[in-house]
């Protein structure tokens, strides 16, 4: 069943194989252990604005598209999610079964997610077919060489997609799934072929500018494997040349960059030019830890190479749990904070040189002076060295010749984490414009972020409760910035309520430098902080153990009128009464300044 290369073991990385099958079936990727490691990041040598090319989704989230909360995908910058319907109304879903609108519906419904939070669909239109690996297929498309019912299911595909003004460069046709897995196409690759080109034309011809993918092989290409050379030979000859060439690494143990050097040489010696590769399911089930996705979202930001996240039903099927992300009931896991500091990288991207087995992707920003790397590994590390150089390129992350430190490790496991783990936060010397930073790695399931900024806008060491503050009066409503029923745990609610001269209603402005202030409330000892560290409109604001991240930052920018303006550094958005409300209990949250009278704030001593 499996004879092609590098398939001896491989059990299909399935957009719908059962839950049974995923666990008894899928490969464990090993490599030994090994005892140090180093990587090293040089901040001058810089290559371009990030691209977040490897954020991207296999199916994940609800079949209406609606769960979990939006800002999950947002806040990691998602760029792609890709689907079709697949597993509905199965054994007999699909197209082919006569039962194409439920999978036509759901696949609209995460085309309006994409379009929410700013990513490309990639539909699947083999997954609308019916061919899914788990539903009936009665019929392939050319079977006997009749071609009538697979065209009128394209007519109808794209007259939905042109009915919902679905055809600009945020979709992307995939125009079948893993074709060189029988369970996925059932019949020869000649007959394949056919439907690819038939399939490529009747899009073309409808939607010219069309974003078109393929092959999406479960094999990697490669010289020797004569699927892949009879296909680039094939769509070079027919001119159906897809915009974006791709393959899937779920084969435990891929290496896009070797494999895209592969490719580059296999399509230039035959004069084809695309506009990039891509893999959009990536990942084995075994990869799907914090360390070995940040290990791949380093290969591919480095190969050029756009990537989508394979999905093993982990979490509640194959309409949940975002590629492992998240937890059945949307609550993010340790891997999705390590997706989340790959999306803190901005400014500029930086070179890497990857040691062993430890990679990462890293980036600068001269504007936010801050600096973000995220570390991942293949295997169990002990000691690893991150070298980081020029530091005479990035002078705004220095003060009096210290950088502030931030190591923060994204655990492993399948338990909802509200926050990385602080390792260590706190100012380094930067000597001879280098800093050498040592982390204790004993587990390469876990991911490493490391966040510099100039050592007074760190967070520096625990605030000690001392200082009565100040009350932080709403213009609005006159009621003081409060935390709720005067908790000190972590988590705590920030509302207003009746100024009443509590400790929980006085805050500590502590100077971080730079502008910057962390808002310390006095009962608690602890900070104002934007959960989870969202950028969207409402997210929240509670109190959390001072750690010296982004989300406990602000500024209070004085507005000249005796009134302030508290802006989270980490999202540019400022603190904001819920609805303009006035009564006691009213929540405050993140919004975009619209310089409004509830944005506005009174420091009173």
């Amino acid at each position: 069943m499996f004879t092609k290369p590098r398939l001896t073991f491989r059990l299909g990385v399935v957009l719908s194989i059962l839950i049974s099958m995923v666990v008894f079936m899928q490969p464990q990727f090993i490599v030994p252990a090994y005892a140090a490691d180093t990587v090293t990041i040089n901040l001058a040598s810089q290559l371009g604005v990030p691209t977040y090319r490897a954020s991207g989704f296999l199916y994940g989230i609800s079949r209406d598209g609606t769960q979990p909360p939006a800002n999950l995908q947002s806040d990691i910058k998602t760029r792609f999610m890709r689907a079709g319907g697949s597993q509905i109304n199965c054994p007999n879903g699909g197209w082919v079964n006569g039962d194409y609108t439920p999978r036509w519906n759901s696949t609209l419904a995460y085309f309006r997610r994409a379009q929410a939070i700013g990513a490309r669909l990639i539909i699947l239109p083999s997954d609308m077919w019916g061919a899914d690996a788990v539903c009936n297929v009665p019929s392939w498309p050319g079977d006997n060489g009749n071609w009538t019912n697979y065209t009128n299911f394209l007519n109808q595909l794209i007259s939905d997609v042109r009915a919902n003004g679905m055809t600009g460069s945020n979709v992307e046709w995939d125009i079948w799934n893993e074709p060189d897995l029988s369970f996925f196409w059932g019949r020869s690759q000649s007959q394949y072929l056919e439907t690819w080109r038939r399939a490529y034309q009747q899009i073309r011809a409808a939607i010219p500018n069309a974003v078109i993918s393929g092959p999406n092989t479960a094999a990697h290409p490669s010289p020797s494997n004569t699927w892949w050379t009879t296909y680039l030979d094939f769509v070079r000859t027919n001119n159906v040349i897809p915009n974006y060439l791709g393959w899937h690494d779920e084969n435990g143990g891929d290496d896009p960059q070797a494999e895209a050097a592969t490719l580059s040489s296999m399509i230039s010696s035959r004069g084809i030019s695309v506009t990039g590769f891509q893999v959009n399911e990536y990942g084995a089930q075994s990869e799907q830890d914090p360390g070995r996705s940040a290990w791949f979202l380093a290969r591919y930001e480095r190969a050029g190479v756009d990537a989508v996240r394979g999905n093993w039903s982990n979490f509640g099927g194959l309409y949940a749990g975002m590629g492992a992300l998240v937890t059945a009931s949307g609550q993010p896991m340790g891997v999705w904070w390590t997706y989340r500091r790959y999306a803190d990288i901005t400014g500029q991207r930086v070179s890497v040189t990857a040691g062993a087995n430890v990679d990462a992707v890293a980036g600068t920003d001269s504007a936010a002076r801050k600096s973000v790397i995220v570390l991942g590994a293949r295997a169990t590390p002990g000691t690893t060295t991150v070298q980081i150089n020029g530091f005479g390129s990035a002078a705004y992350l220095l003060n009096n010749g210290q950088v502030n430190v931030l190591i923060e490790r994204m655990p492993s496991g399948t338990g909802v984490v509200n926050a990385p783990v602080v390792v260590s936060n706190g100012a380094r010397t930067v000597t001879n414009n280098a800093l050498t930073v040592s982390i204790n790695w004993t587990s390469s399931l876990d991911s490493f972020a490391i966040t510099l900024t100039p050592s007074s806008g760190g967070g520096g060491p625990t605030p000690t409760p001392t200082g009565n503050g100040v009350r932080i009066v709403n213009r609005n409503s006159g009621k003081c910035l409060d935390v709720e029923m005067a908790s000190t745990a972590d988590g705590a609610n920030v509302l207003q309520w009746t100024c009443n001269g509590a400790n929980n209603q006085r805050w500590r402005v502590e100077d971080l430098g730079s502008g910057n202030s962390r808002l310390v409330a006095v009962h608690s000892n602890k900070c104002l902080d934007v959960e989870m560290a969202s950028t969207t409109d409402g997210a929240n604001i509670l109190q959390w153990t001072c750690n010296g991240a982004s989300n406990q930052t602000w500024r209070v920018e004085s507005l000249g009128n005796g009134f302030s303006r508290l802006v989270a550094q980490h999202s540019g958005k400022v603190a904001d009464v819920a609805n303009c409300g006035t009564g006691d209990g009213v929540d405050v949250r993140q919004w975009t300044w619209l310089n409004n009278n509830c944005q506005q704030w009174q420091l009173v001593p």
